[in-house]
């Protein structure tokens, strides 16, 4: 239990051919700054980490890629400063937006004609202004329904929907099934004078008899 604990609390490098282990974030954060990035020539600005889904692309200028490693050494240096509330993020960026949930501030205005909507980050706003221009990109990929959505989280609600129906039918075919064993395990005349009446409501009982 203890070597458990450990591991869940120590922090690994996986650099490429490095897997180093410390005790606290900030021990990562500065090996991967120290060790990784600064021994680097000038124009290298690549993460190696493993498993990276930049696959080995490169950064144009190093204070990107120092935050970009954020993501991996899970530091979040920029916290709220509002009282009572804990939130930190990795990029500044996050958190000016998350800072508007507490000043009520909403910049990005609707640009549509007399709409006077308004969202404190831009994605929100172009979400919302496709419902004027009925713009709907996010089309459903399952074969024969035609439905499209203004937004990717309307689109994954409605695929949930497919995918309880899809349970449904393998239910009501798995019953099908069921009943198609029966007449064949044995013959009408066979089910008329072996089966009891019991066995006649219960199909999974009258097969494993016949089983």
């Amino acid at each position: 239990m203890a070597e458990l604990v450990e591991a869940e609390e120590s922090h690994v490098c996986k650099w490429v051919d490095c897997q180093e282990v410390f005790a606290e974030q900030d021990e990562l954060v500065r090996h991967l700054e120290k060790l990784h990035i600064d021994q680097r020539r000038g124009d290298e600005f690549t993460c190696f980490w493993q498993g990276c889904q930049r696959r080995h692309k490169p950064f144009n200028a190093r204070y990107k890629l120092l935050i970009h490693m954020r993501v991996h050494s899970g530091e979040k240096p920029n916290k709220c400063t509002f009282a009572g509330c804990n939130k930190a993020f990795s990029r500044l960026e996050n958190l000016k937006i998350h800072m508007r949930s507490h000043t009520g501030e909403r910049p990005y205005q609707c640009q549509h004609p007399g709409c006077l909507k308004a969202f404190s980050n831009s994605s929100d706003r172009a979400k919302h202004q496709r419902t004027h221009i009925d713009t709907k990109p996010y089309a459903c990929t399952v074969p024969g329904c035609i439905k499209r959505y203004t937004d990717p989280s309307s689109l994954r609600k409605h695929q949930k929907n497919h995918d309880k129906d899809s349970q449904a039918r393998k239910k009501v075919r798995s019953r099908f099934l069921t009943v198609e064993m029966l007449g064949n395990c044995l013959s009408v005349q066979q089910v008329k004078t072996s089966t009891s009446p019991m066995e006649a409501n219960d199909p999974d009982a009258y097969l494993r008899k016949c089983s």
